[in-house]
């Protein structure tokens, strides 16, 4: 991942909010970026819980993917759950993942 932002929907959610385990809750999150090659991303999910004493590694619920490339190309993907690592700039998606490409490709799993 080249670039990236992580947005907390404020005018959507109200304010983030702290749990009894000391992680940050975010609701409508959303990671906005470039990978290598210049495709646009955007990730979403309906909220996210973020772990204070390791802020690197997000846990994301309900999530929604769309990627596109310079040439039109785009996939969308759905997943339960998941989790970012931004560290390592990578998702894991968990838990009935459905993935639907431009070029007709469809899948529905259990993980990716």
């Amino acid at each position: 991942i080249r670039a990236q932002t992580l947005v907390h929907d404020a005018a959507n959610s109200g304010k983030s909010i702290h749990d009894k385990v000391g992680n940050l809750r975010m609701v409508n999150p959303t990671l906005k970026g470039m990978d290598k090659k210049n495709g646009a991303y955007v990730v979403s999910a309906d909220y996210a819980d973020q772990d204070l004493k390791n802020p690197k590694v997000i846990k994301l619920h309900a999530i929604k993917a769309d990627l596109s490339t310079l040439t039109g190309n785009w996939s969308r993907m759905e997943a339960v759950r998941g989790v970012f690592n931004s560290d390592a700039d990578r998702l894991v998606m968990q838990d009935k993942i459905t993935v639907a490409t431009s070029s007709g490709l469809a899948y529905v799993g259990c993980c990716a």
